[in-house]
């Protein structure tokens, strides 16, 4: 099915026709149960948007940008002046693999000026969600390619339209014409309509029939939310292959799971017991509570210590993690993009340290645990996949869920007991060549330091059978 093309035309920025092909949901609102349910496709283009800014799997976008923009007559055939010019991503490595083969394919295909290499960063911005302000990155244009063309302005996702006005002025000061701007996707914010909005591609809704009725006034605050767990168990993968027949193509996303499998402290219920005179209590198992101390396995001829974040006394099983930083050790080896499922440091953990820290009694004691692949709120790129490990470090979430106050956390080395350190997160930091992690202060840096830094320690985290 073609798209309808005059759903493109009433939408601008300061100005500016914008067009865009999709609704973007934040992954707040689709945590959060208080909000309304988004259709299928919805959903489907939230993940497909993750991985287009990690260059991976564009060729859905090249389709249907091609086709959206050839067949409004924005083309090298109708204007041999136009120039495509992507706004660059936050930092350089993010922004060349985001871009620079998705600007050189479109414009091949629509015969337009390639605009990418002839614009500079020469200070990287800060993601929003880091510094809670707006910044812009310091770009440079060059002034002979740019002067006295017309230029398609494109982004992935427009939240605000910011951007895209300081973009165009930029533009402007070096003679160049800005004529309309383009993006995947635009920034829908559910508590401030009561509209059920259409994606203009496919003329689908955003919302669920039924949803329209629960439109919060505001959200509740992040500590008081569920998470909405049935969203990511929804099968979108059948929708997304409607949303592919639009664009002739055949890609198939990984969806992650927002159960975090982890054992929680349930309250029992109250019956009848004997007086302590009538019972005799052989040896009993004590009741671990938060922060509880036990040793467990040696590291380098030490024995180690470890902390309870929960305890379940119903399976007895102790989700614990080392009271000291273990060793400084690089997210990776490599200096690319990762994720926790690909870093070599998950190797490590799984395999060399569990296999040369633990007695064969207590490798039988270790509960293999599921761990998410959690994306950052306000700074959604894709994560990975969801692993099943015996070890691993805790994510940001985790962290704030088990580290009320930064007052709790301590980190220091095994090696130097008085010596604080930084520690990893396992999620990404500013792009998927950085990861986040715990300062000395116990404030959380989001993002991250370069993946190939060993200057960051380890505290792994395990689920275990107490004894």
């Amino acid at each position: 099915m073609n798209p309808s093309f005059m759903s493109f035309a009433n939408h601008n920025l300061g100005g500016l026709q914008h067009i865009f092909l999709y609704y973007y949901i934040s992954k707040r609102y689709t945590d959060n149960i208080y909000y309304p349910k988004f259709t299928n496709e919805a959903l489907a283009f939230q993940r497909m948007t993750w991985r287009f800014k990690d260059g991976m799997q564009q060729g859905w976008a090249l389709d249907a940008v091609a086709d959206v923009l050839g067949t409004l007559g924005y083309n090298g055939q109708v204007n041999s002046q136009l120039v495509l010019a992507c706004i660059p991503a936050s930092t350089v490595q993010a922004n060349y693999l985001r871009y620079h083969d998705f600007s050189q394919e479109l414009c091949r295909r629509l015969n337009l000026h390639d605009g990418f290499e002839h614009i500079t960063i020469l200070k990287e911005k800060d993601p929003n969600h880091l510094s809670g302000i707006y910044t812009e990155a310091t770009l440079a244009f060059d002034r002979n390619f740019f002067a006295g063309k017309d230029v398609i302005i494109f982004d992935d996702v427009v939240t605000k339209g910011r951007s895209m006005l300081s973009f165009a002025r930029q533009l402007r000061e070096v003679q160049a014409y800005p004529i309309i701007c383009c993006s995947l996707g635009y920034s829908y914010y559910p508590e401030k309509t009561t509209i059920n909005p259409v994606n203009p591609f496919t003329a689908t809704h955003v919302l669920q029939p039924q949803a329209m009725t629960s439109v919060p006034v505001s959200p509740a605050p992040w500590f008081d939310t569920p998470s909405r767990h049935d969203v990511y168990e929804t099968d979108v993968t059948s929708h997304f292959t409607d949303i592919a027949s639009h664009i002739n193509h055949n890609w198939k996303p990984t969806y992650v799971t927002h159960d975090s499998g982890r054992p929680t402290t349930g309250n029992s219920t109250k019956v009848n017991q004997p007086t302590p005179s009538a019972v005799v209590q052989p040896n009993p198992t004590p009741v671990l509570t938060k922060f509880s101390k036990l040793t467990f396995g040696t590291f380098h001829g030490k024995r180690l210590l470890w902390e309870v974040l929960s305890y379940d006394p119903a399976t007895n099983a102790a989700l614990v993690i080392s009271k000291y930083g273990i060793t400084c050790r690089a997210y990776h080896q490599q200096d690319k993009l990762t994720s926790w499922d690909e870093c070599s440091l998950r190797r490590w953990l799984n395999d060399v340290f569990f296999d040369h820290a633990f007695s064969k009694a207590e490798k039988d004691r270790v509960i293999t645990s599921h761990v998410t692949a959690e994306v950052v709120a306000g700074h959604e790129l894709y994560p990975g996949n969801d692993t099943n490990d015996k070890v691993y470090i805790l994510s940001i979430n985790e962290y704030q869920r088990y580290y009320t106050h930064i007052n709790q956390w301590r980190c220091f080395l095994l090696d130097a007991p008085r010596t604080k350190r930084q520690c990893w997160l396992r999620n990404y930091g500013a792009d998927r060549g950085r990861a986040a992690f715990v300062g000395r202060s116990g404030r959380i840096h989001e993002g991250g330091s370069l993946v190939t830094s060993a200057r960051n320690t380890i505290r792994p985290v395990m689920l275990i059978k107490c004894a």
